[in-house]
């Protein structure tokens, strides 16, 4: 599993359908690469690189931008409620 795949997991577990996550780590990925010109996430490299603590900080920004994403696409989608906080 690509750390890019472990963070889709990531937000399927809390409804998305893999496609869905897809497209959401589609807009997370520029935002996390624009953070830092001296740290750079291996999104296609084996996830077991990055520890726990990394993909908490992933998440945090994933949970925003799943949230963006599902108020402009399904807004009344049942597992809404789950990228809150």
């Amino acid at each position: 599993m690509t750390t890019r795949e472990k963070l889709e997991q990531m937000l399927s577990q809390k409804g998305m359908f893999l496609q869905q996550a897809h497209k959401v780590v589609d807009i997370v990925i520029p935002i996390v690469d624009a953070l830092s010109e001296d740290f750079q996430v291996e999104w296609d490299d084996d996830f077991e690189q990055y520890d726990g603590d990394m993909y908490e900080f992933l998440f945090e920004i994933a949970k925003k931008e799943a949230l963006t994403w599902i108020d402009e696409n399904i807004p009344t989608v049942w597992f809404r409620d789950n990228f809150i906080n």
